[in-house]
């Protein structure tokens, strides 16, 4: 029993270490962490990454998303126009509905959901050649006299110097973390190579235990062939004697069936001879009627003619 929670144990393992291997990469779910809190350079990243199918899925809807989130916080580039140029109108349309909920779901501060590569048909192939541009502060609607140009001029400095400042924190933070993954992989690694050992010794000992159940069973067989043998040397002998009896049976019935064979030969006979008499019976009965009427007839025609002459007779006188 103990074996055997121990092979469900390391089969447990194995699966939660497939399942960590097919996440997603520690660069992507640092950079949506990021992007999730509103940091446009990392929504930009993200947006190029769904494009270009590195290290995710390409996704044009999820791509359009983080785009325009990027856009509207001030990263603007090509990269944005050219998925307008490519993308499918069902596809457009899967994209704002996940940029409505994004927004609502930064806006109230909550983690959006992490949305599943989009199954409309994509167009973009797996690392398709969109070239990010280099991400700028928005452009000013209105054009900037020469007088203010110290100030504007001035205020893109401070705006990239806090960018440059982002981004190195940011640098720091993904090296930080990329760190912490590399430990937790190298442990992930340690982990598998002892549970892969462990089932190794659970494969042997599987094995042993196959071995000696098969004997068993070779055992369990020949056992169980002796006893069918004998039943079966039993059964044989009981069917024997059951053979005799019915030959025994049928012999009898063989002679009651001759004796009732010749009982009916001989009832048949005098049924012959009986409706030979019959017949010679009705023949004789049939004849005296025959000849009864005759004489009948004959006495008739006697008085007929008595009658006549007596009659002749009177009618001479």
């Amino acid at each position: 029993m103990l074996s055997f929670a121990r092979t469900v144990l390391l089969l447990s393992l194995t699966v939660a270490f497939s399942r960590l291997a097919a996440a997603e990469p520690v660069e992507i779910v640092s950079l949506r962490a990021k992007a999730e809190k509103g940091n446009s350079i990392a929504q930009y990243n993200l947006g190029l990454a769904y494009i270009q199918g590195q290290q995710v899925p390409a996704d044009l809807s999820e791509a359009f998303v983080w785009l325009t989130l990027a856009s509207e916080h001030g990263s603007a580039g090509k990269a944005l126009n050219e998925v307008l140029g490519t993308i499918s109108e069902p596809q457009l349309a899967e994209g704002k509905k996940r940029l409505e909920t994004y927004r609502a779901t930064i806006a109230a501060g909550s983690k959006p959901p992490v949305t599943a590569a989009s199954t409309v048909p994509n167009p973009v192939a797996r690392n398709a050649t969109v070239h990010p541009t280099p991400v700028s502060a928005p452009t000013p609607s209105a054009p900037i006299s020469r007088a203010s140009e110290p100030v504007v001029a001035k205020a893109s400095i401070d705006s990239s110097a806090a960018e440059i400042a982002s981004l190195r924190g940011d640098r720091h933070e993904l090296g930080e973390e990329l760190a912490l993954a590399w430990k937790e992989s190298n442990q992930l690694k340690k982990d598998l190579t002892a549970t892969q050992a462990a089932l190794a010794d659970s494969k042997a000992h599987l094995a042993t235990q196959t071995a000696e159940l098969a004997k068993l069973r070779e055992q369990s067989a020949k056992s169980t062939a002796a006893a069918d043998a004998a039943k079966l040397a039993a059964d044989l002998a009981t069917a024997q004697k059951e053979i005799e009896n019915a030959r025994a049976a049928a012999a009898a019935n063989a002679t009651k069936v001759s004796a009732a064979e010749a009982a009916a030969a001989t009832l048949n006979t005098e049924k012959k001879r009986l409706t030979a008499e019959r017949d010679a019976a009705d023949a004789a009965r049939a004849k005296a009627v025959a000849d009864a009427e005759e004489r009948r007839d004959a006495q008739g025609c006697a008085v007929a003619a008595a009658y006549l002459r007596e009659s002749l007779r009177r009618v001479g006188k």
